[in-house]
């Protein structure tokens, strides 16, 4: 975590524009593409990242996920990151 945090990366609150949703990802991936990051560690450092409204959407979508028993993973993580702050009509 620290490795990470040394990066600078920034929190998401999920006020941001749908361009800004985008750049955090990105910045995310990017970070995680230097340190060789796994998947694991993906989902962890960006779901700690989360603050505010996106820490409280990410709760009840985790909630979901667990109760349909899909698995909470990065793939998935970021799969409904973009559904709900970077919608298809907006790409």
């Amino acid at each position: 975590m620290e490795d990470f945090l040394h990066h600078k990366p920034a929190e998401f609150t999920g006020k941001a524009s749908l361009d800004e949703a985008d750049a955090w990802l990105r910045k995310c991936e990017k970070i995680f593409k230097v340190m060789n990051c796994e998947d694991e560690q993906k989902f962890l450092f960006a779901t700690y990242l989360l603050n505010e409204d996106a820490e409280y959407w990410w709760a009840g979508m985790q909630q979901q996920m667990e109760t349909s028993e899909e698995p909470v993973s990065w793939a998935n993580f970021k799969t409904c990151f973009l559904e709900k702050y970077f919608p298809d009509t907006a790409r």
